[in-house]
């Protein structure tokens, strides 16, 4: 992975990484751009595709309630942070 990213993002991924919660990043589709260790341990122990980039995140996150897809949308829409949690049962 090191050799196929340059360094600075080499640098950002393995930070991402280091985070123990499930953590990653959606463009205006939901669609895949960044994630981390823990979500990709989870979406493949699911049995899920292994190549997630531009996949939507419902389409493999598929433990997600509907709010998420409702959240995301105010988010966008608004412009404005989401500040809460959103507790999932994963076992």
């Amino acid at each position: 992975m090191e050799d196929l990213l340059p360094a600075g993002e080499f640098l950002y991924q393995q930070t991402i990484d280091a985070v123990p919660e499930m953590l990653f990043v959606v463009d205006l589709d939901l669609g895949l751009v960044l994630w981390n260790r823990a979500f990709a341990r989870r979406i493949h122990g699911s049995g899920l595709p292994q190549d997630l980039q531009g996949k939507a995140l419902l389409d493999v996150a598929v433990f997600f309630p509907e709010q998420v897809r409702t959240l995301y949308r105010q988010v966008f829409q608004s412009g404005r942070p989401w500040a809460g949690q959103l507790r999932l049962c994963l076992d």
